[in-house]
């Protein structure tokens, strides 16, 4: 297999996986109220570090923002954690980039693709920080 069909056969996968990924959740995450449950079952009901400190960690409400934002209610995923809609939507679109990378015929294509990804990392990464900054904050 030539390495520019190796490349492309990876990038769908990865695409692939990546829409899968975010289906599952979907399918397999709730929301009861404040609690997160993956199949029925109540995922991490305490947060560790908001145990020991009193204060929330920057993951505090990221679950819960993340499978509110998969079922559409945006304005209560933002409230939970700004980070959580704004991941699924770099998800959805680097699973986006990574499928039409697989598609694109131009040698260069793969260039911009890693310099958006890129930008909606960086962009994920400081909502996680403004939100902790935030929450830390505020207490």
């Amino acid at each position: 297999m030539r390495r520019v069909e190796a490349s492309r056969l990876a990038a769908a996968a990865a695409g692939l996986f990546l829409l899968l990924s975010l289906a599952a959740a979907r399918v397999l995450l709730d929301i009861d109220g404040e609690r997160v449950l993956l199949a029925g079952r109540v995922v991490a009901p305490v947060c560790a570090f908001r145990l020991h400190t009193g204060k929330p960690c920057p993951n505090c409400g990221l679950t819960r923002s993340l499978a509110l934002a998969a079922r559409g209610r945006l304005p209560e995923a933002l409230d939970a954690n700004p980070t959580g809609p704004a991941a699924l939507a770099g998800t959805l679109l680097a699973a986006g980039i990574l499928l039409w990378l697989a598609l694109a015929s131009r040698p260069g294509a793969a260039r911009p693709a890693a310099a958006a990804a890129a930008g909606i990392g960086a962009l994920v990464a400081a909502l996680w920080l403004a939100h902790w900054v935030r929450a830390w904050t505020s207490m």
